[in-house]
């Protein structure tokens, strides 16, 4: 989800906070193609609450960390202004 947040921006389609709309939006399209795949025993509300959980907890979209490790890494060797 992340990805498809920095995807949106990239293109203009969100700018600021992305809204719980979105993301209900997002998890609308993905749980009608994925429903056959759902864990037995498992909602389809199970799913987005635990999409929910999971946005919440997820600071770096995927992908995303080497560019800030590298940043950090050259900010730690920069001398301060």
């Amino acid at each position: 989800m992340r990805q498809l947040e920095v995807y949106w921006r990239s293109i203009g389609k969100i700018q600021g906070q992305l809204g719980s709309d979105v993301l209900l939006q997002a998890f609308e399209q993905w749980s009608e193609k994925s429903k056959q795949f759902f864990r037995a025993g498992q909602s389809r509300d199970e799913y987005f609450f635990e999409l929910l959980e999971a946005w919440d907890c997820a600071k770096v979209p995927l992908g995303q960390k080497q560019i800030l490790e590298d940043a950090w890494h050259d900010a730690c060797k920069a001398t301060p202004p």
